[in-house]
C-alpha cells in the first residue's frame, strides 16, 4: 500500500491492470502514512513522541518504496 500511495503522489503509478485497492481502504491508509510523515503518529497512539526506531523504519520503508519506484522506471 506504501507504494501505491507514494507512486500515485509522484504521478509514476503505472497501471499494470491489477486491481486498485478500494478508496475507502487507500484513505484510511494514506491518513497513517501522512499522519507518521508528520509525527503525529504519537497522536494515534501508535507509537511515542521521538522514538527513534519508528523513524527509522518510516525512512526505511521509504527508502524501499522509493527504491522500488526508481527500479520500475529504469526497468521501462
Amino acid at each position: 500500500m506504501l507504494l501505491l500511495l507514494l507512486a500515485g503522489a509522484l504521478g509514476v503509478h503505472d497501471d499494470d491492470g491489477e486491481p486498485l485497492p478500494p478508496p475507502s481502504s487507500r484513505a484510511r491508509h494514506a491518513a497513517l502514512l501522512l499522519a507518521d510523515l508528520l509525527g503525529l503518529a504519537d497522536l494515534l497512539g501508535d507509537t511515542p513522541a521521538g522514538d527513534e526506531a519508528a523513524d527509522k523504519q518510516v525512512t526505511a520503508c521509504l527508502t524501499a518504496a522509493f527504491a522500488e519506484i526508481e527500479r520500475a522506471q529504469l526497468n521501462d
